[in-house]
């Protein structure tokens, strides 16, 4: 596997991430990896798993799979992961805030 900052990497709105059931804040996102706020007082475990969930009025996007810590400070833990399907990086650039931004003014 490619070292994870060697893919795009995307600030996501409208896409949840959970991490063994819990919902958890996400800094951005990659189709290798997922960096996020590290829960208050909770050590980052080395394996868990986590849930990509669009919201209702987002098109359709779930999947499951298990990360593993690539690191953690204090303040967030970043999670490899294999891509769960072959355009899945094409598929988070959806949910991309950058991309939603440019698509709304390009439509005003």
């Amino acid at each position: 596997m490619r070292e994870r900052r060697q893919y795009p990497r995307y600030v996501v709105e409208g896409l949840d991430v959970f991490v063994d059931g819990m919902s958890v804040h996400t800094l951005d996102v990659s189709a290798v990896a997922v960096r996020i706020v590290a829960p208050d007082r909770t050590p980052a475990r080395r394996s868990v798993r986590l849930r990509f969930e669009s919201h209702p009025d987002m098109p359709a996007l779930t999947a499951d799979v298990d990360g593993q810590l690539l690191r953690a400070t204090q303040l967030e833990a970043v999670y490899a992961y294999v891509a769960p399907a072959a355009d899945w990086g094409e598929r988070l650039a959806d949910y991309d805030t950058f991309r939603q931004l440019h698509i709304a003014e390009l439509e005003d």
